[in-house]
């Protein structure tokens, strides 16, 4: 995830700190769908 469209002083926004946890959030949920979908039915 780049960073560097980011101030240094943003780091004490709460507001961009939350927005980009929120998109590392969301990344790493739809990295762990996409391999839960490749490994497929753990019983099956």
């Amino acid at each position: 995830m780049p960073t560097d469209c980011y101030h240094p002083a943003d780091v004490n926004d709460p507001a961009v700190v939350a927005d980009l946890s929120g998109r590392i959030r969301g990344t790493i949920q739809r990295k762990l769908d996409d391999l839960l979908a490749e490994r497929g039915p753990a019983f099956g």
